[in-house]
């Protein structure tokens, strides 16, 4: 699953089909259907096994984890997937990369949380939702075939 940036040109997926920034994706459907906050969309490519959206940060709510404070500045980034809720019977995958900061006041250099999945989880709150329902009336088996995850 490789992807390279080149100037403008946005990410480039190979033979695979491709959708831009403004290219219809809205933002908002990161933020209604798949609960993401704090990142816009990039691109969105479509595959046999599902849908990719790469996402960058917004550059909102630049604050230390640890101590709050605001006066921080970047370090780079840190790349990271995670599961969404399908869109249709596609599964997503989110891919962004996660700003490292270095906080002046306490000294640390965190990567950012992200607001829409916990700390280590590859999977989004809105999918852990949804496999919760869903748990109600089917078996966990069910549930990881329904949703084309592993159990």
């Amino acid at each position: 699953m490789g992807w390279s940036e080149s100037g403008n040109a946005g990410l480039i997926w190979g033979d695979l089909t491709t959708f831009k920034q403004g290219s219809g994706m809205s933002t908002s459907v990161l933020y209604k259907d798949l609960g993401v906050r704090d990142y816009v969309h990039q691109s969105i490519r479509l595959q046999a096994g599902g849908v990719l959206i790469r996402m960058q940060h917004d550059g909102s709510h630049l604050v230390c984890p640890q101590c709050g404070g605001t006066n921080i500045i970047r370090r780079g980034t840190v790349p990271r997937s995670w599961s969404a809720p399908p869109i249709g019977t596609r599964p997503v995958t989110l891919l962004a990369d996660v700003p490292r900061v270095e906080c002046r006041d306490c000294r640390i250099q965190p990567v950012l949380p992200v607001p829409f999945a916990d700390p280590r989880h590859s999977y989004t709150r809105g999918l852990e939702r949804l496999v919760l329902s869903l748990r109600k009336s089917m078996t966990i088996q069910d549930v990881a075939g329904h949703l084309q995850v592993s159990q």
